[in-house]
């Protein structure tokens, strides 16, 4: 995983997300047979990739938990871009902004936010 490469410009559109006054966090969940050494690699890529996020926002979230547990704020003000189509649909049930993140152009039938990469989230936020 940390060797993973670098999509877009995660930096520069995090670091304009924290001007605005975003509280960024960076939830991310890990499999739970290597939870421990591929929390590690996921918390370093991260501090190597995106510097601008603070090591206490970078929170790796167990398999076998849902990111929505991890929230401490007012889930209507939290805004998730995920992968994970699952994760999103979740996250909406309890009120708050899904993003999809898309690989692909192909736009699935999904009835919130899709982008293509993180700049994009800037149009919405």
């Amino acid at each position: 995983f940390r060797d993973l490469e670098v999509l877009g410009e995660p930096t520069e559109t995090i670091q304009k997300l924290l001007e605005k006054g975003h509280d960024v966090k960076i939830l991310s969940k890990v499999e739970t047979r290597d939870t421990l050494d591929r929390g590690i690699d996921k918390i370093l890529w991260v501090q190597k990739n995106i510097p601008v996020v603070e090591l206490e926002n970078i929170i790796i979230v167990p398999y076998h938990l849902r990111k929505i547990d991890f929230v401490k704020t007012n889930m209507s003000q939290s805004v998730l871009v995920d992968d994970y189509s699952e994760n999103t649909k979740e996250w909406a049930s309890y009120g708050g902004t899904p993003v999809k993140f898309r690989q692909t152009k192909i736009k699935p039938n999904y009835d919130f936010i899709q982008i293509n990469n993180l700049k994009e989230l800037l149009n919405y936020v």
